[in-house]
């Protein structure tokens, strides 16, 4: 039988000994041979010396101050020269892997998110160090407060933007952790403060304002109807692209609602056409077999912002608009200000916790007015 050495750190493994004895021969109270065996006092003190290089290597990589993983201090016992990852390598790994699973369980903006966060991350090494990488296990809890640091002073990015760059950190560190290329996560201890801000949405003002609007460019116009859509169905700019004749379906008679799955998580949602946003639909669909099923002609996201910026300045709309302030029209503006429980607007968003929906939630003025008017018409009298 052979025989093998069980090492546990991080995780389990199994290293064999290359010796082979008669499993009879073996006691398993001190794991070793029998003393009457044969070749006992041989065998056992190869097994003790065995024993002795194993933690020779562990203590050597510990006062080198390197991490102690399974993998790593195998390599060391066997005189193999360990290589630990560095911190671009690991983060260059971490994305091709995303990358491949675009449209299985993750969405290409987020990635893209992903390959900001590593450029940023080169850009800092090379300001911070003065070099182009470092080993993963010297990322620790001062590397994100330099970071921070420079997120928010020397590149374009506010509080709650630099912090998602370092959650982002955080996860690429989680997976080195997971894949045994560190042997503990460093970054544990960091936590992240968002500073809560007000979403940009547009009023019943605004609205009206867009659906006046008749822009005489073919593109303005189009650009206008989906966000209009938008703004009344609380969809997404990934997920109103996409959106065919499959996802239509009419429930409780002639009522036509939208039954799809959210593009960036999976997450199947049902949302009515209320009717600003059905007039628009109807204008659409008769032509939706020229898109191959598409509802609507939808240009990119960047130059849609870009027109919608145009159509606000023709509306004579003050905002930054943009194609997700649809989605937060449709959340706030449209729904919880009329009154549309939380819990239910977050059904509608297609949110996986109501928490995400929460953002939302902060109480405009116009429904505080609204709200305490009856208590006030009371105490009048």
């Amino acid at each position: 039988m052979p025989i093998y050495a069980r090492i546990m750190t991080d995780r389990k493994i199994e290293v064999s000994t290359g010796k082979y004895i008669i499993s009879s021969d073996w006691n398993e109270n001190v794991q070793r041979l029998h003393i009457a065996a044969p070749n006992a006092e041989t065998l056992n003190a190869y097994f003790d010396a065995f024993l002795t290089k194993i933690l020779q290597a562990h203590t050597r990589l510990f006062l080198e101050g390197k991490s102690i993983t399974s993998e790593i201090l195998k390599e060391r016992i066997f005189g193999k020269e360990e290589k630990e990852k560095t911190l671009m390598e690991v983060v260059t790994e971490h994305n091709d892997r995303f990358e491949k699973r675009i449209g299985v369980d993750y969405s290409y903006g987020s990635f893209k998110n992903y390959k900001t966060t590593k450029k940023y991350l080169a850009a800092f090494l090379k300001y911070q160090y003065e070099k182009p990488d470092m080993l993963i296990s010297d990322v620790k809890y001062a590397f994100c407060e330099h970071y921070f640091s420079y997120l928010t002073t020397e590149m374009p990015c506010h509080v709650n933007g630099a912090n998602k760059h370092i959650q982002r950190l955080k996860k690429i560190i989680n997976y080195a952790y997971k894949m045994g290329y560190v042997s503990k996560n460093n970054l544990l201890s960091y936590s992240l403060k968002f500073s809560p801000f007000n979403q940009i949405k547009l009023t019943w003002e605004d609205l009206q304002k867009l659906q006046v609007l008749q822009p005489d460019n073919v593109t303005l116009s189009q650009v206008r109807d989906v966000f209009i859509f938008q703004c009344f169905t609380g969809l997404a700019y990934a997920d109103v692209s996409q959106l065919s004749y499959m996802h239509i379906n009419e429930v409780m008679g002639d009522k036509t609602w939208i039954t799809m799955s959210r593009t960036k998580t999976k997450r199947e949602f049902h949302v009515p056409l209320l009717q600003p946003a059905k007039v628009i639909f109807d204008k659409y669909f008769p032509t939706c077999t020229e898109r191959k099923g598409l509802i609507f002609p939808v240009i990119s996201n960047q130059k849609m912002n870009d027109n919608l910026k145009i159509i606000a300045q023709m509306a004579g709309i003050k905002k930054p608009l943009s194609s997700h302030i649809g989605r937060h029209t449709f959340a706030t503006t449209v729904t919880l200000q009329e009154g549309i429980p939380l819990e239910t607007v977050s059904k509608l968003l297609g949110h996986s916790k109501i928490g995400t929906t929460q953002i939302y939630g902060i109480v405009t003025q116009m429904k505080i007015n609204k709200d305490m008017q009856g208590l006030i018409d009371k105490l009048s009298k």
